[in-house]
């Protein structure tokens, strides 16, 4: 609860004084008052706990969404800053944030302006770079303190129960979002994370059900479960290898799977932190309830309130708590506060954030990649996007027309479909016809033909092609209309070409075409590779004419050595037969056939 006077608290429990919101935007000097707002359109949502499972970390953003008609101001992006104040009595911050959206329909001057606090900006703050430069071992305490004053965030000076616990460093993530880690420091300290009122990062601990902060006498509408969420009875940490340290006895299990700072650390250690955690969730217990009443703002989420309940067997009435989980402040003079908390009856499994297991799950798909490099699977995308295709009643045009490169005898599979409209000539039905080609030689024998009538259709195609060796390959198809016309949006032609010992990328496979006009060309030798890593780079060399003559001699190639190894930057190879396709001396070249097609002199 925010530290107010009584007679703060009294103006807003009778909810009959004068209200006053001021909203400022400190780096743009602007000011907006009632007058300006829109006061049904004010909405403030702060909440510690989502879903129907109670999870104690928090980490969730607050949102502030209202409607000006006077801000002419661009403030998209900037600092906010707001309070409201009661009569003469102080003033309450209710927020502290940035501006996400500001949203505005033509011809209006209606603005709605969207903010968050600065939890937001975390879940977009990549924070690898810092985390790889850290120094091992450190304690949770010195890794948080680290990382807000990285974070440029102050935090709300307090000892969390494993602050205390030293581990090493166990990932090497190519990205790290900054909410991700901060969810895990307070997942495996049990709190509930949050920016408070003053832009502040704080930890709340389970509060104590039965301290009630504020007694409300009246209330417009309010539920509330007849069941009361079981208090934690058994705390697991749970490992994604299968390894899993247990403490309590009970049924209603609280586990908390691959926290990033639980990982690696020994047997002892981990019984410590679950022991800890235990005692501070064992006894939160709490009643799911809904209830609108008078705005209280200096009330905050986990702050514990009391309803008047009447029982229906005695019909006395008396004061119940409740544990406020979430919150909802609407309107300005006639403001209500709605407050909430969820639960199921028993605890499910909490699930911690993924990030870092995808680290993980990316270190051993590198293993398997290793250990199946001959079984590499790739494939090449094909769409319109460069326009739309339009071809007319008795004419063939293009589908596509691209390239790809097999660094091995392969099966290559072909997927497409088009969606396309037609319209017929006079009462005819529309034709048409589509024709493959490879490497400008026209696959016969497979003529896809479709008849259409007028309006939209999906055209799929599917073919598959067996490559013989290592090669580049021109990759065409083309369609001929009879009877109508078609037409195909930009990317509405949408295909694949996909199987293994296909190289990810169209990269040349050593062939080098040589004008008739060129009499040597001179291309230095390959250096062999003997090993490649993520930073390896390629350099094109251009090759360079020596000398130029009418009469074209003969072209020298030196052997083109193959790769030794690559890793995944290499993607293909490109060799030859291991036996001649000519013989040359000094006088002659001589075919397998044993013919001679060059003497000297000649």
């Amino acid at each position: 609860m925010i530290n107010v006077t009584q007679a703060t608290k009294n103006a807003y429990l009778n909810d009959s004084g004068n209200k006053q919101l001021t909203i400022t935007f400190p780096n743009l000097s602007i000011t907006l008052t009632n007058e300006d707002i829109k006061q049904e359109s004010f909405e403030l949502t702060e909440r510690v706990n989502s879903g129907s499972s109670i999870e104690f970390v928090g980490c969730l953003a607050s949102v502030l969404k209202f409607t000006t008609k006077t801000l002419k101001a661009d403030v998209k992006g900037e600092f906010i800053h707001i309070e409201i104040k009661c009569n003469n009595t102080e003033s309450i911050t209710l927020f502290n944030g940035f501006v996400d959206k500001v949203e505005q329909k033509p011809h209006q001057p209606d603005k709605t302006i969207i903010a968050y606090d600065v939890l937001y900006k975390l879940s977009d703050t990549d924070i690898a770079v810092w985390y790889s430069n850290l120094s091992f071992p450190m304690t949770i305490k010195q890794f948080r303190d680290s990382l807000f004053t990285h974070l440029g965030i102050t935090q709300v000076s307090v000892t969390l129960v494993n602050d205390d616990i030293s581990f090493v460093r166990q990932y090497s993530p190519s990205e790290l979002k900054a909410l991700d880690v901060v969810k895990s420091i307070c997942q495996i300290n049990c709190v509930f994370g949050k920016i408070n009122r003053e832009g502040k990062f704080a930890y709340i601990a389970p509060p104590n059900p039965t301290t009630v902060l504020q007694s409300i006498g009246y209330y417009k509408q309010a539920t509330y479960q007849e069941y009361k969420v079981k208090p934690v009875d058994k705390l697991t940490l749970r490992f994604s290898d299968g390894k899993e340290i247990v403490y309590g006895g009970g049924s209603n299990n609280y586990i908390i799977v691959d926290n990033f700072f639980a990982k690696g650390l020994d047997d002892s250690t981990l019984h410590t932190m679950a022991q800890r955690l235990y005692s501070l969730v064992s006894s939160f217990r709490y009643q799911p309830f809904d209830a609108n009443v008078n705005a209280l703002p200096y009330i905050e989420c986990t702050d514990v309130i009391s309803l008047p309940v009447k029982d229906l067997d005695t019909q006395i009435e008396s004061q119940q708590p409740f544990v406020v989980l979430e919150r909802t402040i609407k309107g300005i003079q006639a403001i209500r506060d709605t407050f909430k908390a969820s639960g199921d009856e028993y605890q499910k499994v909490f699930e911690s954030d993924l990030s870092i297991q995808i680290e993980e799950l990316k270190k051993q798909i590198e293993i398997i990649r290793s250990d199946m490099d001959n079984l590499k699977f790739a494939y090449y995308l094909i769409t319109n996007s460069d326009g739309d295709i339009n071809i007319g009643d008795g004419e063939t045009k293009d589908l596509f027309d691209m390239y790809f490169t097999a660094k091995d005898q392969s099966v290559v599979t072909f997927n497409c479909e088009i969606l396309c409209d037609v319209e017929t000539t006079e009462f005819y039905d529309a034709v048409g016809k589509v024709t493959y080609y490879m490497d400008d030689l026209e696959i016969g024998g497979f003529y896809p033909t479709e008849t259409w009538q007028d309006g939209k259709h999906i055209l799929n195609l599917y073919l598959y092609l067996i490559i013989q060796n290592a090669n580049r390959r021109r990759f065409k198809a083309t369609m001929n209309m009879a009877g109508g016309s078609i037409h195909i949006g930009t990317a509405n032609l949408r295909g694949a070409i996909y199987g293994q010992n296909l190289v990810a990328s169209d990269e040349w496979n050593g062939i080098t075409q040589i004008d008739e006009t060129v009499e040597r060309v001179d291309i230095p030798k390959i250096t062999q590779f003997v090993s490649a890593d993520e930073d390896a780079s390629v350099t094109t060399i251009i090759p360079v004419i020596i000398s130029t003559s009418d009469v074209q001699i003969r072209c020298d190639i030196p052997k083109i050595t193959v790769f030794d190894s690559a890793n995944d930057t290499v993607f293909a190879t490109t060799h030859t037969d291991s036996f001649p396709i000519v013989t040359e001396t000094d006088v002659q070249i001589v075919t397998e056939d044993d013919l001679i097609i060059y003497t000297e002199g000649d």
